[in-house]
C-alpha cells in the first residue's frame, strides 16, 4: 500500500539512497497495478507484477464468464454437470473448465457457441439463426403504405424499439430500418421514394440486443456488481468484453433488452454503481471507449 523511509510515510516510488531504512507497508486487500511497472528496478520483481496482473485478468473473466454461463442455463430451466462442462472445454480446445469460463468472460468464446456445444441435440442450423436474429422483430413495426415486405435491422445502428427510426428499400432485401441520424444513412433526395414511414408498435413483446460501454476505476467485485444490477432488471448478457488497463476496466456487454426505456433504466441505474465513471450505449460493438 506505501512505504516507509527512516519512518517517514512515502510514495512506493521514490528512489532509495544508501543507508536509509526502508519498511514497506502491506495489506491483504491490495492487489498491484500496472503503473508499478513504471518504477520497479529489478526484472524479478516486474516478472512478479506481470503475473499478477495476468492471474487479476484472468480470475476476472472466470469469474464473468460463470455468471453469463448460469444465468443463462437459468433462462433455459438447464443445468450442466462438471463432467458436462469438462466435455465442452476439451470440445473447445480449453484446458479446463475455468480456461472455458475465462474464454466466455473475455469474449474468446460466445455464449451461443457454449450452449450448442453443451446441448449439440438442440442445436439449430447457424443460417437459421442469423435470419432470426435480424427478423425476428418485424411484428414490431407498423409500416405505413407497405405491407409484405421483409425487414432487416442495420447493423450498423442496431435499432431497438422506441428509437426514432426510417426505413430504406433495398433491392431484393425488404427494407432495411436505420435510427435516424445513422451514419451509414444514404443520400435519397434524389430517389425519395424509397423512403419509408415506420413507428413502433405499442405493445411489441420482442426483445432487442443492445451494446453498452462501461468503464471505470477497477476494484474488487465491480464486475460482479455491473452484472448484478443487470440481473436485478431481469437483462440477459449475451455477449461481453472486458479490458483492464492500470486501475482502469473498459467494458462491453451485449444485452437483450425490450425498448430504449428499459435500455435508459439500466444505463441510469449501472451509473450509481461506486467506481463507475462512463456508461453509454454503443451503436456496433466494434466502437471503443478510447
Amino acid at each position: 500500500m506505501g512505504a516507509r523511509i527512516d519512518k517517514q510515510m512515502v510514495p512506493l516510488s521514490t528512489p532509495l539512497e544508501t543507508g536509509q531504512t526502508v519498511e514497506i507497508i502491506t495489506s491483504p486487500h491490495q492487489h498491484p497495478h500496472r503503473d508499478w511497472l513504471g518504477f520497479v528496478k529489478s526484472a524479478r520483481a516486474r516478472s512478479c507484477i506481470r503475473r499478477a496482473l495476468r492471474e487479476e485478468a484472468f480470475n476476472q473473466s472466470v469469474r464473468l464468464g460463470r455468471d453469463m454461463a448460469d444465468r443463462e442455463l437459468r433462462q433455459r430451466r438447464k443445468r450442466a454437470s462438471k463432467e458436462e462442462l469438462k466435455r465442452v472445454a476439451e470440445a473447445l480446445e480449453k484446458k479446463d473448465i475455468d480456461h472455458l469460463f475465462a474464454a466466455i468472460g473475455n469474449g474468446d468464446i460466445s455464449i451461443g457457441k457454449f450452449i450448442n456445444q453443451l446441448f449439440p441435440k438442440a442445436r439449430e442450423p447457424l443460417g437459421d439463426i442469423q435470419k432470426e436474429s435480424r427478423t425476428k422483430n418485424a411484428e414490431a413495426l407498423r409500416i405505413h403504405g407497405v405491407n409484405d415486405l421483409m425487414i432487416q435491422y442495420a447493423r450498423c445502428c442496431n435499432p431497438i424499439a422506441g428509437d426514432p427510426v426510417i426505413g430504406i428499400v433495398t433491392r431484393g432485401r425488404g427494407i432495411s430500418v436505420h435510427r435516424r441520424g445513422c451514419s451509414n444513412l444514404p443520400d435519397l433526395s434524389s430517389d425519395p421514394g424509397r423512403v419509408v414511414a415506420l413507428d413502433w408498435e405499442a405493445d411489441q413483446a420482442e426483445t432487442f440486443t443492445a451494446t453498452i460501454q462501461v468503464t471505470g476505476k477497477n476494484r474488487t467485485n465491480l464486475l460482479s456488481d455491473i452484472t448484478e444490477v443487470m440481473s436485478n432488471f431481469g437483462i440477459p448478457i449475451v455477449g461481453a468484453s472486458v479490458k483492464t488497463h492500470r486501475e482502469e476496466i473498459d467494458s462491453q456487454f451485449q444485452v437483450e433488452i425490450k425498448d430504449a426505456d428499459h435500455l435508459e433504466t439500466l444505463l441510469q441505474n449501472l451509473r450509481k454503481i461506486p467506481n463507475i465513471t462512463s456508461v453509454y450505449r454503443l451503436e456496433t460493438p466494434s466502437e471503443s471507449s478510447s
